[in-house]
């Protein structure tokens, strides 16, 4: 993973945090209004991965520059990692167990995944000849 230093992060004005926000919401509108008749694979990639990125990438690339959406990105593989451990463990679980045990059996799953990811990510890494 890429880890980027000496970078300034500053709080976005007031008005460009709506408009991402809205903009978050339209796309959130959209992917649900067509949900039904695009069924529901194509609705669940739809909603997660273009509408958490969209307005992510646009503001970091804008703002902050290629480099730190890279490490955005790489970061944001992490999170999709733990998305997909939530989602397999909750589809497989509703199979076997009541939604609330398997809800709780997926939450427990993206925390370990999370957990285990930032341990890996964060350890000393080996450069060459160690």
């Amino acid at each position: 993973f890429v880890r980027i230093t000496g970078v300034t992060v500053t709080a976005d004005r007031a008005w460009i945090t709506a408009i991402k926000g809205a903009s978050a919401g339209i796309l959130v509108a959209f992917s649900t209004s067509v949900a039904a008749s695009i069924g529901t694979s194509w609705s669940g990639v739809l909603l997660v991965f273009p509408i958490a990125f969209v307005v992510l990438c646009a503001t970091a690339l804008k703002i902050y520059g290629k480099d730190v959406l890279i490490a955005t990105l790489y970061s944001a593989m992490r999170g999709s990692s733990s998305l997909a451990a939530f989602c397999f463990v909750l589809a497989a679980g509703l199979h076997a167990m009541d939604p609330w045990p398997a809800f709780a059996a997926a939450v427990c799953a993206a925390i370990a995944t999370t957990l285990a990811l930032g341990w890996l990510v964060s350890r000393p890494s080996a450069g060459p000849g160690s």
